[in-house]
Protein backbone atom coordinates (compact mmCIF):
# COMPACT_ATOMS: atom_id res chain seq x y z
CA UNK A 1 0.00 0.00 0.00
CA UNK A 2 3.04 2.25 0.16
CA UNK A 3 2.62 2.57 -3.59
CA UNK A 4 -0.17 5.06 -2.83
CA UNK A 5 2.70 7.55 -2.45
CA UNK A 6 4.18 6.45 -5.80
CA UNK A 7 7.18 4.88 -4.04
CA UNK A 8 7.91 2.93 -0.90
CA UNK A 9 8.66 4.78 2.31
CA UNK A 10 11.81 3.43 3.90
CA UNK A 11 12.54 2.75 7.54
CA UNK A 12 14.60 5.94 8.00
CA UNK A 13 11.73 8.10 6.76
CA UNK A 14 9.31 6.40 9.14
CA UNK A 15 11.72 6.91 12.05
CA UNK A 16 11.90 10.61 11.21
CA UNK A 17 8.09 10.88 11.11
CA UNK A 18 7.44 9.09 14.40
CA UNK A 19 10.20 11.03 16.19
CA UNK A 20 8.20 14.23 15.87
CA UNK A 21 5.58 13.15 18.44
CA UNK A 22 5.65 11.48 21.88
CA UNK A 23 5.79 7.69 22.06
CA UNK A 24 2.71 7.43 24.28
CA UNK A 25 0.69 9.45 21.76
CA UNK A 26 1.51 7.02 18.96
CA UNK A 27 0.89 3.96 21.14
CA UNK A 28 -2.50 5.28 22.21
CA UNK A 29 -3.45 5.84 18.57
CA UNK A 30 -2.46 2.28 17.62
CA UNK A 31 -4.44 0.84 20.55
CA UNK A 32 -7.53 2.79 19.47
CA UNK A 33 -7.18 1.54 15.89
CA UNK A 34 -6.85 -2.00 17.21
CA UNK A 35 -9.99 -1.60 19.32
CA UNK A 36 -12.02 -0.83 16.19
CA UNK A 37 -10.70 -3.99 14.54
CA UNK A 38 -11.24 -6.26 17.56
CA UNK A 39 -14.33 -5.08 19.42
CA UNK A 40 -17.49 -5.55 17.38
CA UNK A 41 -19.60 -2.47 16.83
CA UNK A 42 -23.02 -2.97 15.28
CA UNK A 43 -23.07 0.64 14.07
CA UNK A 44 -19.87 0.30 12.05
CA UNK A 45 -20.35 -2.23 9.26
CA UNK A 46 -16.94 -1.73 7.64
CA UNK A 47 -14.41 -0.62 10.29
CA UNK A 48 -11.57 -0.56 7.76
CA UNK A 49 -13.34 2.06 5.63
CA UNK A 50 -14.44 3.99 8.74
CA UNK A 51 -10.88 4.19 10.04
CA UNK A 52 -9.50 5.13 6.64
CA UNK A 53 -11.87 8.08 6.50
CA UNK A 54 -10.78 9.17 9.97
CA UNK A 55 -7.03 8.66 9.68
CA UNK A 56 -5.90 9.01 6.07
CA UNK A 57 -5.37 12.41 4.56
CA UNK A 58 -7.65 13.47 1.72
CA UNK A 59 -4.94 13.11 -0.89
CA UNK A 60 -4.19 9.53 0.17
CA UNK A 61 -7.87 8.61 0.23
CA UNK A 62 -8.30 9.94 -3.29
CA UNK A 63 -5.38 7.83 -4.49
CA UNK A 64 -6.74 4.64 -2.95
CA UNK A 65 -10.47 5.33 -3.31
CA UNK A 66 -10.85 2.43 -5.73
CA UNK A 67 -9.64 0.03 -3.05
CA UNK A 68 -11.85 1.48 -0.32
CA UNK A 69 -14.96 0.68 -2.37
CA UNK A 70 -13.85 -2.97 -2.37
CA UNK A 71 -13.48 -3.24 1.42
CA UNK A 72 -9.71 -2.93 1.26
CA UNK A 73 -7.66 -3.82 4.34
CA UNK A 74 -5.87 -0.59 5.15
CA UNK A 75 -5.07 -1.70 8.69
CA UNK A 76 -3.69 -4.97 10.01
CA UNK A 77 -2.49 -6.20 13.38
CA UNK A 78 0.97 -6.96 11.96
CA UNK A 79 1.25 -3.43 10.65
CA UNK A 80 0.33 -1.98 14.06
CA UNK A 81 2.79 -4.27 15.89
CA UNK A 82 5.68 -3.18 13.67
CA UNK A 83 4.85 0.47 14.24
CA UNK A 84 4.64 -0.06 18.00
CA UNK A 85 8.11 -1.53 18.01
CA UNK A 86 9.58 1.21 15.82
CA UNK A 87 7.97 3.88 17.99
CA UNK A 88 9.22 2.31 21.23
CA UNK A 89 12.81 2.01 19.96
CA UNK A 90 13.15 5.18 17.89
CA UNK A 91 10.37 7.43 19.16
CA UNK A 92 10.38 10.61 21.20
CA UNK A 93 10.00 9.81 24.90
CA UNK A 94 9.44 13.41 25.99
CA UNK A 95 6.40 13.66 28.26
CA UNK A 96 4.99 17.04 27.35
CA UNK A 97 2.03 18.75 25.77
CA UNK A 98 0.36 16.80 23.00
CA UNK A 99 0.30 18.27 19.51
CA UNK A 100 -2.14 16.48 17.20
CA UNK A 101 -0.32 14.16 14.81
CA UNK A 102 -0.92 15.39 11.23
CA UNK A 103 -2.97 13.00 9.08
CA UNK A 104 -0.26 12.87 6.44
CA UNK A 105 2.21 11.59 9.06
CA UNK A 106 -0.27 8.96 10.24
CA UNK A 107 -0.92 7.90 6.65
CA UNK A 108 2.73 7.56 5.77
CA UNK A 109 3.59 5.63 8.93
CA UNK A 110 0.69 3.21 8.55
CA UNK A 111 1.20 2.55 4.85
CA UNK A 112 4.95 2.08 5.23
CA UNK A 113 4.45 -0.34 8.14
CA UNK A 114 2.03 -2.36 6.03
CA UNK A 115 4.79 -2.67 3.42
CA UNK A 116 7.30 -3.80 6.07
CA UNK A 117 4.87 -6.44 7.32
CA UNK A 118 4.04 -7.70 3.83
CA UNK A 119 7.73 -7.80 2.89
CA UNK A 120 8.40 -10.54 5.42
CA UNK A 121 5.80 -12.74 3.77
CA UNK A 122 7.24 -11.95 0.34
CA UNK A 123 10.58 -13.29 1.55
CA UNK A 124 9.32 -16.25 3.56
CA UNK A 125 6.23 -17.44 1.67
CA UNK A 126 6.29 -19.23 -1.67
CA UNK A 127 2.93 -20.52 -2.99
CA UNK A 128 4.52 -23.65 -4.41
CA UNK A 129 6.22 -24.51 -1.11
CA UNK A 130 3.61 -26.31 1.03
CA UNK A 131 5.65 -26.12 4.23
CA UNK A 132 6.12 -22.36 3.94
CA UNK A 133 2.47 -21.93 3.06
CA UNK A 134 1.40 -23.78 6.23
CA UNK A 135 3.72 -21.60 8.30
CA UNK A 136 2.17 -18.53 6.69
CA UNK A 137 -1.32 -19.77 7.58
CA UNK A 138 -0.36 -20.56 11.19
CA UNK A 139 1.26 -17.24 12.03
CA UNK A 140 -1.51 -15.24 10.30
CA UNK A 141 -4.14 -17.35 12.01
CA UNK A 142 -2.70 -16.72 15.47
CA UNK A 143 -2.25 -13.02 14.76
CA UNK A 144 -5.75 -12.46 13.39
CA UNK A 145 -7.97 -15.00 15.19
CA UNK A 146 -9.38 -12.58 17.73
CA UNK A 147 -12.55 -13.88 19.44
CA UNK A 148 -15.42 -11.65 20.44
CA UNK A 149 -14.02 -9.52 23.26
CA UNK A 150 -17.10 -9.52 25.57
CA UNK A 151 -17.25 -13.30 25.19
CA UNK A 152 -13.77 -13.62 26.67
CA UNK A 153 -14.93 -12.06 29.93
CA UNK A 154 -18.17 -14.04 30.09
CA UNK A 155 -16.41 -17.36 29.44
CA UNK A 156 -13.79 -16.59 32.08
CA UNK A 157 -16.52 -15.92 34.65
CA UNK A 158 -18.40 -19.10 33.69
CA UNK A 159 -15.28 -21.26 33.97
CA UNK A 160 -13.26 -19.81 36.83
CA UNK A 161 -16.15 -18.75 39.06
CA UNK A 162 -19.32 -20.75 38.41
CA UNK A 163 -17.90 -24.09 37.26
CA UNK A 164 -14.90 -23.88 39.60
CA UNK A 165 -17.28 -23.88 42.58
CA UNK A 166 -18.20 -27.51 41.87
CA UNK A 167 -14.75 -28.80 40.95
CA UNK A 168 -12.24 -29.26 43.80
CA UNK A 169 -8.87 -27.65 43.17
CA UNK A 170 -7.09 -29.80 45.73
CA UNK A 171 -7.92 -31.81 48.81
CA UNK A 172 -7.84 -28.77 51.09
CA UNK A 173 -9.70 -25.97 49.27
CA UNK A 174 -11.70 -24.88 46.26
CA UNK A 175 -10.14 -22.76 43.52
CA UNK A 176 -11.83 -19.54 44.67
CA UNK A 177 -10.34 -19.83 48.16
CA UNK A 178 -6.93 -20.76 46.79
CA UNK A 179 -7.03 -17.83 44.33
CA UNK A 180 -7.96 -15.26 46.98
CA UNK A 181 -5.29 -16.57 49.35
CA UNK A 182 -2.56 -16.18 46.72
CA UNK A 183 -3.77 -13.10 44.82
CA UNK A 184 -5.45 -11.12 47.61
CA UNK A 185 -8.85 -10.56 45.99
CA UNK A 186 -11.56 -12.83 44.58
CA UNK A 187 -11.75 -14.10 41.03
CA UNK A 188 -14.85 -11.94 40.44
CA UNK A 189 -13.01 -8.84 41.62
CA UNK A 190 -10.05 -9.71 39.42
CA UNK A 191 -12.30 -10.05 36.37
CA UNK A 192 -13.90 -6.69 37.21
CA UNK A 193 -10.50 -5.06 37.58
CA UNK A 194 -9.43 -6.58 34.28
CA UNK A 195 -12.50 -5.21 32.56
CA UNK A 196 -11.78 -1.79 34.04
CA UNK A 197 -8.42 -1.86 32.25
CA UNK A 198 -10.08 -2.72 28.94
CA UNK A 199 -13.16 -0.55 29.45
CA UNK A 200 -11.82 2.61 27.71
CA UNK A 201 -11.90 0.67 24.44
CA UNK A 202 -15.55 -0.46 24.80
CA UNK A 203 -16.91 2.91 23.73
CA UNK A 204 -19.25 4.46 21.18
CA UNK A 205 -17.38 4.99 17.90
CA UNK A 206 -17.68 8.76 18.18
CA UNK A 207 -15.99 8.81 21.60
CA UNK A 208 -12.94 6.59 21.22
CA UNK A 209 -10.84 9.11 19.31
CA UNK A 210 -12.06 11.99 21.46
CA UNK A 211 -11.11 10.59 24.85
CA UNK A 212 -7.87 9.30 26.28
CA UNK A 213 -7.19 5.63 26.88
CA UNK A 214 -4.07 6.47 28.86
CA UNK A 215 -4.53 5.23 32.42
CA UNK A 216 -3.43 7.26 35.44
CA UNK A 217 -3.38 4.73 38.32
CA UNK A 218 -3.60 7.51 40.90
CA UNK A 219 -7.13 8.39 39.80
CA UNK A 220 -8.32 5.47 37.66
CA UNK A 221 -8.74 2.88 40.43
CA UNK A 222 -9.11 4.87 43.64
CA UNK A 223 -12.93 4.73 43.75
CA UNK A 224 -13.23 0.99 43.20
CA UNK A 225 -14.14 -1.12 46.22
CA UNK A 226 -11.21 -3.41 45.62
CA UNK A 227 -8.13 -3.51 47.85
CA UNK A 228 -5.67 -0.96 46.47
CA UNK A 229 -2.63 -3.11 47.30
CA UNK A 230 -4.12 -6.00 45.30
CA UNK A 231 -4.85 -3.63 42.40
CA UNK A 232 -1.23 -2.52 42.36
CA UNK A 233 -0.02 -6.11 42.45
CA UNK A 234 -2.26 -7.32 39.62
CA UNK A 235 -1.69 -4.26 37.41
CA UNK A 236 2.01 -4.64 38.08
CA UNK A 237 1.94 -8.20 36.76
CA UNK A 238 0.56 -6.85 33.46
CA UNK A 239 3.04 -3.98 33.19
CA UNK A 240 6.54 -3.37 31.87
CA UNK A 241 8.50 -0.13 32.20
CA UNK A 242 9.19 1.85 29.06
CA UNK A 243 12.96 1.63 29.51
CA UNK A 244 12.80 -2.16 29.88
CA UNK A 245 10.57 -2.76 26.86
CA UNK A 246 12.72 -0.42 24.77
CA UNK A 247 15.83 -2.41 25.65
CA UNK A 248 14.15 -5.72 24.78
CA UNK A 249 12.72 -4.59 21.45
CA UNK A 250 16.00 -2.86 20.53
CA UNK A 251 17.69 -6.26 20.68
CA UNK A 252 15.10 -7.56 18.24
CA UNK A 253 15.21 -4.68 15.73
CA UNK A 254 18.49 -2.77 15.78
CA UNK A 255 20.81 -3.61 12.89
CA UNK A 256 18.27 -5.92 11.23
CA UNK A 257 16.26 -5.37 8.07
CA UNK A 258 12.75 -5.31 9.46
CA UNK A 259 11.28 -7.10 6.43
CA UNK A 260 13.44 -10.17 7.10
CA UNK A 261 12.10 -11.02 10.60
CA UNK A 262 8.54 -11.76 11.79
CA UNK A 263 8.38 -8.52 13.79
CA UNK A 264 4.70 -7.93 13.08
CA UNK A 265 3.79 -11.45 14.22
CA UNK A 266 5.96 -11.60 17.35
CA UNK A 267 3.78 -10.67 20.34
CA UNK A 268 5.97 -12.36 22.94
CA UNK A 269 6.73 -9.22 24.98
CA UNK A 270 3.21 -7.81 24.64
CA UNK A 271 1.48 -11.05 25.64
CA UNK A 272 3.44 -11.18 28.89
CA UNK A 273 3.13 -7.47 29.71
CA UNK A 274 0.46 -5.72 27.60
CA UNK A 275 0.73 -2.42 29.51
CA UNK A 276 3.68 0.01 29.39
CA UNK A 277 4.45 2.31 32.33
CA UNK A 278 6.12 5.63 31.56
CA UNK A 279 8.28 7.69 33.90
CA UNK A 280 5.27 9.73 35.05
CA UNK A 281 3.55 6.51 36.20
CA UNK A 282 0.86 6.53 33.53
CA UNK A 283 -0.03 3.37 31.63
CA UNK A 284 -0.53 2.87 27.89
CA UNK A 285 -1.86 -0.31 26.29
CA UNK A 286 0.88 -1.84 24.16
CA UNK A 287 -1.38 -4.45 22.57
CA UNK A 288 -5.13 -4.67 23.16
CA UNK A 289 -5.57 -8.29 22.07
CA UNK A 290 -2.84 -9.34 24.50
CA UNK A 291 -4.43 -7.29 27.29
CA UNK A 292 -7.80 -8.94 26.70
CA UNK A 293 -6.33 -12.45 26.75
CA UNK A 294 -4.12 -11.77 29.77
CA UNK A 295 -7.08 -10.26 31.61
CA UNK A 296 -9.41 -13.18 30.94
CA UNK A 297 -8.37 -16.76 30.14
CA UNK A 298 -4.88 -16.26 31.56
CA UNK A 299 -5.98 -15.19 35.04
CA UNK A 300 -5.42 -18.87 35.86
CA UNK A 301 -1.71 -18.01 36.16
CA UNK A 302 -2.10 -15.14 38.64
CA UNK A 303 -1.70 -17.42 41.70
CA UNK A 304 1.60 -18.64 40.26
CA UNK A 305 2.78 -15.08 39.64
CA UNK A 306 2.05 -14.17 43.25
CA UNK A 307 3.51 -17.30 44.83
CA UNK A 308 6.69 -16.38 46.71
CA UNK A 309 9.68 -18.37 47.98
CA UNK A 310 8.76 -21.60 46.21
CA UNK A 311 11.35 -24.20 45.34
CA UNK A 312 11.72 -25.32 41.75
CA UNK A 313 9.85 -28.53 42.51
CA UNK A 314 7.03 -26.62 44.24
CA UNK A 315 6.77 -24.23 41.29
CA UNK A 316 6.58 -27.11 38.83
CA UNK A 317 3.87 -28.77 40.92
CA UNK A 318 1.85 -25.55 41.04
CA UNK A 319 2.12 -25.13 37.26
CA UNK A 320 1.01 -28.73 36.73
CA UNK A 321 -1.88 -28.32 39.18
CA UNK A 322 -3.09 -25.14 37.47
CA UNK A 323 -2.72 -26.66 34.02
CA UNK A 324 -4.64 -29.76 35.03
CA UNK A 325 -7.37 -27.72 36.70
CA UNK A 326 -7.76 -25.53 33.60
CA UNK A 327 -8.15 -28.67 31.48
CA UNK A 328 -10.82 -30.05 33.82
CA UNK A 329 -12.68 -26.73 33.83
CA UNK A 330 -12.60 -26.54 30.05
CA UNK A 331 -14.01 -30.05 29.75
CA UNK A 332 -16.82 -29.08 32.15
CA UNK A 333 -17.49 -25.94 30.12
CA UNK A 334 -17.93 -27.96 26.91
CA UNK A 335 -20.38 -30.23 28.76
CA UNK A 336 -22.28 -27.15 29.89
CA UNK A 337 -22.48 -25.82 26.31
CA UNK A 338 -23.74 -29.19 25.05
CA UNK A 339 -26.42 -29.23 27.74
CA UNK A 340 -27.54 -25.77 26.64
CA UNK A 341 -27.74 -26.88 22.99
CA UNK A 342 -29.88 -29.85 23.98
CA UNK A 343 -32.22 -27.62 25.99
CA UNK A 344 -32.71 -25.26 23.05
CA UNK A 345 -33.31 -27.89 20.37
CA UNK A 346 -34.87 -31.23 21.25
CA UNK A 347 -33.51 -32.84 18.08
CA UNK A 348 -30.28 -33.13 20.05
CA UNK A 349 -29.55 -35.55 22.87
CA UNK A 350 -26.56 -34.84 25.07
CA UNK A 351 -24.60 -37.71 26.58
CA UNK A 352 -21.71 -37.82 28.98
CA UNK A 353 -20.35 -41.26 29.77
CA UNK A 354 -18.20 -41.27 32.93
CA UNK A 355 -15.49 -43.83 33.56
CA UNK A 356 -17.60 -45.76 36.07
CA UNK A 357 -20.22 -46.45 33.37
CA UNK A 358 -17.74 -48.36 31.19
CA UNK A 359 -16.49 -51.90 31.49
CA UNK A 360 -12.84 -50.84 31.40
CA UNK A 361 -13.41 -47.82 33.70
CA UNK A 362 -12.21 -45.23 31.16
CA UNK A 363 -14.13 -42.09 30.21
CA UNK A 364 -15.78 -42.14 26.77
CA UNK A 365 -15.09 -38.86 25.05
CA UNK A 366 -15.51 -35.49 26.76
CA UNK A 367 -19.05 -34.91 25.48
CA UNK A 368 -21.38 -36.55 22.94
CA UNK A 369 -24.33 -35.18 20.97
CA UNK A 370 -26.72 -37.48 19.10
CA UNK A 371 -29.23 -36.43 16.46
CA UNK A 372 -31.10 -39.18 14.63
CA UNK A 373 -28.51 -41.54 13.17
CA UNK A 374 -25.63 -39.05 13.56
CA UNK A 375 -23.32 -38.46 16.50
CA UNK A 376 -20.63 -35.95 17.47
CA UNK A 377 -17.85 -36.98 19.82
CA UNK A 378 -16.08 -33.95 21.32
CA UNK A 379 -12.57 -33.86 22.73
CA UNK A 380 -11.76 -30.67 24.64
CA UNK A 381 -8.17 -29.44 24.50
CA UNK A 382 -7.18 -26.47 26.64
CA UNK A 383 -3.51 -26.48 25.64
CA UNK A 384 -2.05 -23.14 24.57
CA UNK A 385 0.89 -23.19 22.18
CA UNK A 386 4.22 -21.51 22.72
CA UNK A 387 4.89 -18.05 21.35
CA UNK A 388 7.75 -19.01 19.02
CA UNK A 389 5.47 -21.48 17.25
CA UNK A 390 2.73 -18.87 16.94
CA UNK A 391 4.79 -16.16 15.29
CA UNK A 392 6.89 -18.38 13.03
CA UNK A 393 4.39 -21.11 12.21
CA UNK A 394 7.27 -23.59 12.36
CA UNK A 395 6.21 -26.92 13.89
CA UNK A 396 9.79 -27.57 14.96
CA UNK A 397 9.20 -25.07 17.75
CA UNK A 398 6.22 -26.99 19.15
CA UNK A 399 6.30 -30.65 18.14
CA UNK A 400 3.47 -31.38 20.56
CA UNK A 401 1.13 -29.72 18.04
CA UNK A 402 0.85 -32.99 16.10
CA UNK A 403 1.05 -35.27 19.13
CA UNK A 404 -1.43 -33.39 21.32
CA UNK A 405 -4.03 -32.22 18.82
CA UNK A 406 -3.97 -35.05 16.34
CA UNK A 407 -2.65 -38.38 17.54
CA UNK A 408 -3.76 -38.20 21.18
CA UNK A 409 -7.14 -36.51 20.69
CA UNK A 410 -8.13 -38.56 17.63
CA UNK A 411 -7.13 -41.81 19.30
CA UNK A 412 -9.37 -40.88 22.23
CA UNK A 413 -12.29 -40.18 19.89
CA UNK A 414 -11.84 -43.40 17.92
CA UNK A 415 -11.50 -45.45 21.10
CA UNK A 416 -14.70 -43.88 22.48
CA UNK A 417 -16.71 -44.63 19.33
CA UNK A 418 -15.47 -48.21 19.12
CA UNK A 419 -16.31 -48.75 22.78
CA UNK A 420 -19.87 -47.50 22.26
CA UNK A 421 -20.48 -49.47 19.08
CA UNK A 422 -19.06 -52.67 20.54
CA UNK A 423 -21.25 -52.55 23.66
CA UNK A 424 -18.53 -51.56 26.10
CA UNK A 425 -20.70 -48.99 27.86
CA UNK A 426 -23.25 -50.05 30.47
CA UNK A 427 -26.83 -48.90 29.75
CA UNK A 428 -25.75 -47.34 26.46
CA UNK A 429 -25.20 -49.74 23.62
CA UNK A 430 -25.68 -48.63 20.03
CA UNK A 431 -25.63 -51.28 17.38
CA UNK A 432 -23.48 -50.65 14.37
CA UNK A 433 -26.44 -49.95 12.11
CA UNK A 434 -27.98 -47.33 14.41
CA UNK A 435 -25.31 -44.62 14.09
CA UNK A 436 -24.62 -44.06 10.41
CA UNK A 437 -22.26 -41.09 10.76
CA UNK A 438 -19.84 -39.96 13.47
CA UNK A 439 -18.41 -36.45 13.45
CA UNK A 440 -15.08 -36.30 15.34
CA UNK A 441 -14.63 -32.76 16.70
CA UNK A 442 -11.74 -31.34 18.70
CA UNK A 443 -12.64 -28.15 20.58
CA UNK A 444 -9.69 -25.92 21.47
CA UNK A 445 -9.38 -23.26 24.13
CA UNK A 446 -7.72 -20.83 21.77
CA UNK A 447 -8.29 -20.67 17.99
CA UNK A 448 -6.19 -22.98 15.81
CA UNK A 449 -5.58 -21.87 12.21
CA UNK A 450 -7.41 -24.42 10.07
CA UNK A 451 -7.67 -22.84 6.63
CA UNK A 452 -7.83 -24.84 3.38
CA UNK A 453 -4.45 -26.53 2.85
CA UNK A 454 -3.87 -26.61 6.59
CA UNK A 455 -7.10 -28.55 7.02
CA UNK A 456 -6.01 -30.95 4.28
CA UNK A 457 -2.59 -31.42 5.88
CA UNK A 458 -4.07 -32.29 9.30
CA UNK A 459 -6.51 -34.80 7.83
CA UNK A 460 -3.78 -36.36 5.72
CA UNK A 461 -1.69 -36.76 8.87
CA UNK A 462 -4.65 -38.51 10.56
CA UNK A 463 -4.86 -41.00 7.67
CA UNK A 464 -1.11 -41.63 7.82
CA UNK A 465 -1.53 -42.53 11.48
CA UNK A 466 -4.19 -45.06 10.46
CA UNK A 467 -6.92 -43.24 12.39
CA UNK A 468 -10.59 -42.53 11.51
CA UNK A 469 -10.39 -44.90 8.53
CA UNK A 470 -13.79 -46.53 9.16
CA UNK A 471 -16.43 -45.18 6.77
CA UNK A 472 -18.64 -44.25 9.73
CA UNK A 473 -16.29 -41.33 10.49
CA UNK A 474 -16.65 -37.96 8.83
CA UNK A 475 -13.42 -35.94 8.36
CA UNK A 476 -11.90 -34.50 11.51
CA UNK A 477 -12.97 -30.97 12.52
CA UNK A 478 -10.90 -28.74 14.80
CA UNK A 479 -12.91 -25.78 16.08
CA UNK A 480 -12.45 -23.23 18.84
CA UNK A 481 -14.76 -22.86 21.80
CA UNK A 482 -15.78 -19.49 20.36
CA UNK A 483 -17.19 -21.33 17.32
CA UNK A 484 -19.28 -23.53 19.59
CA UNK A 485 -20.63 -20.52 21.46
CA UNK A 486 -21.67 -18.84 18.21
CA UNK A 487 -23.51 -21.97 17.08
CA UNK A 488 -25.57 -21.95 20.29
CA UNK A 489 -26.96 -18.56 19.33
CA UNK A 490 -28.66 -20.12 16.28
CA UNK A 491 -29.21 -23.68 17.52
CA UNK A 492 -32.99 -23.20 17.45
CA UNK A 493 -32.73 -22.98 13.65
CA UNK A 494 -29.76 -25.22 12.93
CA UNK A 495 -27.95 -27.64 15.22
CA UNK A 496 -24.23 -28.20 15.00
CA UNK A 497 -24.96 -31.59 13.45
CA UNK A 498 -27.11 -29.88 10.79
CA UNK A 499 -24.17 -27.60 10.08
CA UNK A 500 -21.63 -30.43 9.86
CA UNK A 501 -23.94 -32.41 7.58
CA UNK A 502 -24.07 -29.44 5.23
CA UNK A 503 -20.34 -28.76 5.52
CA UNK A 504 -19.44 -32.33 4.57
CA UNK A 505 -22.05 -32.77 1.85
CA UNK A 506 -20.79 -33.61 -1.62
CA UNK A 507 -22.55 -30.61 -3.17
CA UNK A 508 -19.58 -28.30 -2.57
CA UNK A 509 -16.17 -29.87 -1.86
CA UNK A 510 -14.77 -26.48 -0.81
CA UNK A 511 -17.02 -26.48 2.26
CA UNK A 512 -15.41 -29.67 3.49
CA UNK A 513 -11.94 -28.16 3.85
CA UNK A 514 -13.08 -24.70 4.89
CA UNK A 515 -12.27 -23.34 8.31
CA UNK A 516 -15.39 -23.92 10.44
CA UNK A 517 -15.71 -20.26 11.37
CA UNK A 518 -15.57 -19.21 7.71
CA UNK A 519 -18.08 -21.90 6.77
CA UNK A 520 -20.45 -20.83 9.55
CA UNK A 521 -20.22 -17.17 8.53
CA UNK A 522 -21.03 -18.09 4.93
CA UNK A 523 -23.86 -20.40 6.01
CA UNK A 524 -25.57 -17.75 8.12
CA UNK A 525 -25.16 -15.22 5.33
CA UNK A 526 -26.93 -17.46 2.79
CA UNK A 527 -29.58 -18.98 5.08
CA UNK A 528 -32.25 -17.54 7.31
CA UNK A 529 -30.81 -17.95 10.77
CA UNK A 530 -32.58 -16.48 13.78
CA UNK A 531 -30.62 -15.59 16.90
CA UNK A 532 -32.14 -16.84 20.14
CA UNK A 533 -30.44 -14.07 22.10
CA UNK A 534 -28.35 -16.43 24.22
CA UNK A 535 -25.13 -14.46 23.78
CA UNK A 536 -26.79 -11.20 24.81
CA UNK A 537 -28.60 -12.86 27.71
CA UNK A 538 -25.45 -14.26 29.25
CA UNK A 539 -23.64 -10.93 28.83
CA UNK A 540 -26.46 -9.23 30.74
CA UNK A 541 -26.27 -11.88 33.45
CA UNK A 542 -22.52 -11.40 33.66
CA UNK A 543 -22.74 -7.62 34.08
CA UNK A 544 -25.40 -8.07 36.76
CA UNK A 545 -23.38 -10.61 38.78
CA UNK A 546 -19.86 -9.22 38.32
CA UNK A 547 -19.77 -5.55 37.39
CA UNK A 548 -22.61 -4.22 39.53
CA UNK A 549 -21.13 -5.82 42.63
CA UNK A 550 -17.57 -4.63 42.10
CA UNK A 551 -17.95 -1.36 40.21
CA UNK A 552 -19.61 0.32 43.20
CA UNK A 553 -17.95 3.61 44.00
CA UNK A 554 -17.16 4.71 47.53
CA UNK A 555 -19.14 7.70 48.77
Amino acid sequence: MGSSFKSRINKEEVIEIIGQHPVYQWLELFAKIESFLIIKNERIKYPQAYLAQRLFSGSVLRRISDYSLNKAFFFSFGQLNILRKLVIVYGNNVLGDEIPIPLVSISKALLAAQDFHNEYDENAHRPEDFENFCQFVIRNGYLNSIPDAPNLFVRTYQMYVLLAQNLPFDANKDFGSFFKEKVGITVEQTISLSFALANPFFQHEGQVFNQTTIINPETFFKHLQIDQAAIETIVGSLTISFSEVKEMISKELVGIEIGTIPAGYNLDIFRKTPLIRFDNGKLVCANLSSLLQKATQNIIWLPKNQAKNLTKRETEKLVNDLTSFRGQLFGEYIKDLCNIMQSKNRKLSYLYIPAEATQDHEEVGDSILVQGDSMIVFEAKSRQFNELFKYTGDWEHDMNFIEELIRKAVEQIERAVNKIREGGVDKFSLKQDVIKKVYPVIVTYEPIPMHAKMQRFIRQRVRELGLLTNSVFSPLEIISVNDLEEVIDCVDSYTIIDLLQDKHSLSDPHKNEANFNNFFSSFTEHNTVMSNGWQRWRWDQFTEKVFKENFIFKK
